[in-house]
């Protein structure tokens, strides 16, 4: 799923709406194989990832195939070419889930990603103030909500879980506000 993933990223970020459209749509049947088909459905190979048992894991997909359709749709014209060297991001992520002893559920994995997503919404709370839109608290909240409802009906007995998910709806939430007050205030 990493490699497919990445694929999806790279379309995007060089503005190939076309291109990311099946790949979109192939990520979110592949992840919601057991939800369609069945659970017998898991077993299936080869398939671009985990199957998921519920619609909050699914959630990200859905809303990932759903842009796509739109900006296929729309034909793109709203989707500007970034630099070849966005790149890094999905390339990033590829290294990072192959490299050896990084692990995909290791403490050292979970760290990485913590504060990469602390450092990344802390960059969208600035981008929000200096933008003055609130596209950026968008982006966030359809990454952060379906985890965070996941860990709300499913909570942890680990702190160090429990404190990973607040920080992340603070952060959210800081967003958020920033996002609706500097909107109102150029408004007004």
């Amino acid at each position: 799923m990493p490699n497919t993933s990445a694929a999806l990223v790279v379309a995007l970020l060089r503005g190939w709406a076309l291109a990311a459209l099946p790949l979109a749509l192939a990520l979110a049947l592949s992840t919601g194989r057991a939800m369609v088909f069945g659970t017998e459905a898991t077993g299936w190979a080869p398939f671009l990832g985990p199957a998921y048992h519920n619609w909050v894991s699914l959630t990200p997909y859905g809303l990932l195939a759903v842009g796509a359709v739109v900006l296929a749709a729309r034909r793109s014209r709203d989707l500007r070419t970034r630099p070849w060297w966005w790149s890094a991001i999905p390339a990033a992520a590829i290294i990072l889930t192959y490299a050896p002893y990084f692990g995909e559920y290791g403490e050292t994995w979970q760290l990485v990603r913590g504060v990469t997503e602390g450092v990344l919404l802390l960059a969208g709370v600035w981008a929000t103030t200096v933008a003055r839109s609130p596209r950026w608290a968008l982006a966030a909240a359809i990454y952060i909500l379906p985890g965070l409802a996941s860990a709300l009906t499913n909570p942890s007995s680990s702190l160090r879980h429990t404190a990973y998910w607040v920080t992340l709806a603070a952060l959210l939430l800081i967003m958020t506000a920033t996002g609706w007050r500097r909107a109102a205030k150029a408004r007004g």
